[in-house]
């Protein structure tokens, strides 16, 4: 049932990149652009505040989407199957969440360095480019560490759940005999993408703080 499960989430690597995309990397940049940001600026909040809840707000948005896929998927299984492994979908659903905030944090981030919001730059680089370059190095020079970046953790959210990598670049390698991505440093990538998701927002926060009015 896991599996199947798996099945039904199996472009979640492409989809997660594509919404946080979406709805976390043009939000800062539109207000500036759009010159909605001026008009809150004077208002008693704090360039932190509204950082911040441009941010939360993409992120939630981004995570009841996500929710509601597994909802769906559970519920398509459960009319299939007699049971499900409610441990190991809990396991991918926080994976999933972490990877969220990961990818959102990295596409808000740069969001508030382009001057034109733009989907596409956060959408390709974290989801092809930054992959592929990263295990075309790991297979060039064998650094197993590059495998534990968080533009790997979706394709974890599926490993778990016992289906085949399809929807991203390690599933190209994948299907080419070439498996590198490793659950068993789960944990070690969930730490990493935290802390990157953490540096990533930071950065863009000293970014809009430094932003000229």
């Amino acid at each position: 049932s896991t599996a199947y499960i798996g099945m039904l989430l199996s472009m979640m690597p492409i989809v997660l990149g594509f919404f946080t995309a979406v709805l976390s990397g043009p939000s800062i940049g539109r207000e500036f652009k759009d010159r909605t940001a001026y008009m809150s600026m004077p208002l008693p909040i704090s360039r932190v505040s509204f950082y911040l809840g441009k941010y939360l707000a993409g992120f939630v948005l981004s995570l009841g989407i996500f929710m509601f896929a597994y909802g769906m998927a559970v519920a398509t299984a459960m009319s299939h199957y007699d049971y499900i492994f409610a441990d190991l979908i809990g396991e991918s659903m926080l994976v999933m969440t972490v990877s969220l905030f990961a990818y959102s944090a990295t596409a808000f981030c740069i969001g508030a360095f382009t001057r034109k919001p733009s989907t596409l730059t956060p959408f390709v680089l974290m989801t092809f480019v930054l992959p592929a370059v990263l295990m075309i190095i790991h297979l060039r020079y064998d650094v197993e560490a590059l495998m534990l970046l968080p533009c790997f953790l979706p394709d974890v959210t599926v490993s778990i759940l016992g289906s085949p990598i399809i929807g991203s670049v390690s599933g190209f390698f994948s299907m080419a005999g070439v498996s590198l991505v490793d659950v068993g440093e789960l944990w070690t990538m969930v730490g990493i993408a935290v802390v990157w998701g953490i540096v990533f927002l930071l950065i863009g926060m000293v970014r809009t703080m430094r932003r000229e009015m």
